[in-house]
């Protein structure tokens, strides 16, 4: 799947942490939300709500540790995702999500800090 992205958001909360990318703010068609706890709960591990969340396009089509990588360039982002996961959940291997004008340096720092909890 690829797609531009002329919304590139980082944001932080009590309760986690989260980039996002999408076609379009008010109407998106097509987007990504990465989003993972600021602080993992014993509750959330026995669930299996732990690492990093993936989000693509509708709710409820995406879970939880489904990211093999997430490379970096110039103003493209590669989300690689596992071939089994992705293939159980109706997902595609490869998610590139080109961004313009081009990835702010807070967003940055939001994608190497998911990149740092991937598991």
């Amino acid at each position: 799947m690829d797609f531009i992205a002329n919304v590139a958001n980082f944001s932080v909360d009590d309760s986690a942490l989260t980039v996002a990318f999408a076609d379009d703010r008010e109407d998106p068609q097509d987007y990504v939300i990465l989003s993972v706890a600021a602080q993992e709960s014993e509750q959330d591990r026995k669930l299996g709500l732990e690492g990093v969340y993936l989000e693509l396009c509708a709710e409820g089509r995406g879970g939880y540790k489904l990211i093999e990588s997430i490379i970096t360039e110039n103003n493209k982002v590669q989300i690689q995702l596992d071939p089994s996961l992705a293939k159980k959940n109706d997902l595609p291997l490869e998610i590139l999500i080109t961004v313009k004008p081009a990835i702010t340096t807070e967003v940055y720092a939001g994608i190497s800090e998911i990149v740092r909890r991937l598991r």
